[in-house]
Order: C-alpha cells, then structure tokens, then sequence
C-alpha cells in the first residue's frame, strides 16, 4: 500500500478528516461535511460530456498505437499473438468476466435469486429471504 492510503487509514482511525487534515469525522463518514461540499462542487462544474469526448479519443489513440506496435490492446504489456489484438491472458480474464455477467443474467431470467437459487419474491430479483436481509440492512444505514 502506498505511503498516501496509509495516511488516509490513520487520519481516519484516529477521526480525523483524510482530506483536510483538521475537520473531525464522525461514525462511519469518509471525509469531514467542508470537504464533502467542496467536492460537490467541483463535480458540479465538470463537463462530463467534454470529459467523455476527451477519454473517448485518448483510447482510441492508444488502441491504434498498441496495436500497430503488436501489445495486447487491453493491457499493453505483453505481445498478441499473430493475428489478435489481445494477449491470450487478457482474453481469458474478459471471457471470465463476461460468463459471470451472463450468469448472473440466466439466473433472473429463469426466475432464481441472484444470491441462492431460491424461487424469486414477485416484483424483485431476490428470494423473500434476501429481499428481508436488503430492508434490515437499509433500515440500519439510515440510522
């Protein structure tokens, strides 16, 4: 871990706010409210599109380099192999991914929760089992 995440770790241990170094955190809260609000703002004023156009063409850019270069497209560490884009180890990991997304997808369409097989409580994507577990949890978040 690097020398900033376990600063982060001890102002926060000790109560403090990680960000600002002086403000006081209480319960569970990552940052102090000043420094909360602060970066609200700052999301406020972000152009998002602008942001998206910006790091569409930065990857594309990057894509045409690795790939005329003959790196994997994905990591641009390793060679591909003739012929491909992408190194034969990132080709597993995005079927890997991709399996466990669809997975997760045939489990609903066929009526099972996500979480145990169990029939789906009608109107949710959970059994009643969990569906009560989500509530209790919610409820003790909010207070």
């Amino acid at each position: 871990m690097t020398q900033q995440g376990l600063n982060k770790r001890y102002y926060k241990r000790i109560g403090r706010c990680p960000y600002c170094l002086k403000e006081k955190i209480y319960g569970d809260e990552k940052s102090c409210p000043e420094c909360r609000a602060k970066n609200a703002e700052y999301s406020k004023k972000r152009d998002r599109v602008h942001y998206n156009k910006v790091h569409a063409e930065w990857s594309k850019k990057v894509y045409e380099e690795r790939k005329s270069k003959g790196l994997c497209v994905r990591c641009g560490k390793n060679r591909a192999k003739e012929g491909q884009c992408r190194y034969e180890a990132c080709i597993a990991k995005d079927s890997k991914s991709r399996s466990i997304r669809t997975w997760h997808l045939s489990r609903y369409e066929r009526g099972l929760c996500r979480f145990c097989n169990n029939p789906l409580e009608p109107g949710y994507k959970v059994c009643e089992y969990h569906h009560q577990q989500c509530i209790e949890k919610s409820r003790s978040r909010r207070s």
